[in-house]
């Protein structure tokens, strides 16, 4: 009723990126790290994605530290149903995408902590990405007789190695032409970063 698997490691032995010892190699070095792997039992998630598009939706598992999980899956898009194989006991977030005709990326994400057991029915609602708009008012007077360039960036705070969060795109401050926007942003939490 279970997969086998051996399990990822850092050096010098244990499964927390955070508790990895850093190996230094000089040029003309050779170092050693020896790992000792062991067998655990693994699991399987399933579940359904809606709202995805027909024939343009992926999945992807990542672990806590927002790293992607390389395990066997599988999709019925009849049935919009997915399986994910091999996942050792742990907390993963499980994320669909799925591109629009047009080019609009489209996002559901679902944490799940996998112990025991199989975990089923995760429902996984694939909604439009964010388009935020952007106004940036620069106060007092110029410090010289060009308008400096601005540039917004959202970055996540959330473990996400597949998410880099976005940039404006659009007019600067004092043009015309509408407000500059950051488009195809993921749900998540961020910090903003005026440059």
């Amino acid at each position: 009723n279970f997969d086998e698997v051996y399990s990822g490691l850092f050096f010098p032995g244990t499964t927390d990126a955070s508790s990895a010892t850093p190996l230094r190699v000089d040029p003309g070095q050779q170092v050693e790290a020896d790992f000792s792997l062991r067998t655990e039992k693994a699991y399987r998630i399933t579940g359904v994605i809606t709202g995805g598009v027909a024939g343009r939706t992926g999945i992807m598992l990542l672990d806590a530290d927002g790293n992607q999980v390389w395990t066997k899956s599988a999709y019925d898009f009849r049935k919009n149903e997915f399986r994910l194989f091999e996942v050792p006991p742990g907390t993963y977030r499980v994320i669909a995408t799925s591109v629009t005709t047009d080019g609009h990326t489209m996002y559901g994400i679902a944490d799940v902590g996998v112990s025991n057991s199989d975990v089923s029915n995760v429902g996984l609602n694939v909604m439009p990405s964010a388009r935020i708009p952007i106004h940036v008012q620069i106060e007092g007077a110029p410090a010289g007789p060009v308008v400096p360039v601005v540039s917004v960036h959202l970055a996540p705070r959330d473990r996400n190695n597949f998410n880099p969060g976005g940039w404006t795109q659009g007019p600067q401050p004092n043009q015309e032409g509408g407000e500059a926007t950051i488009s195809n942003v993921m749900p998540g939490r961020y910090r903003v970063e005026v440059q």
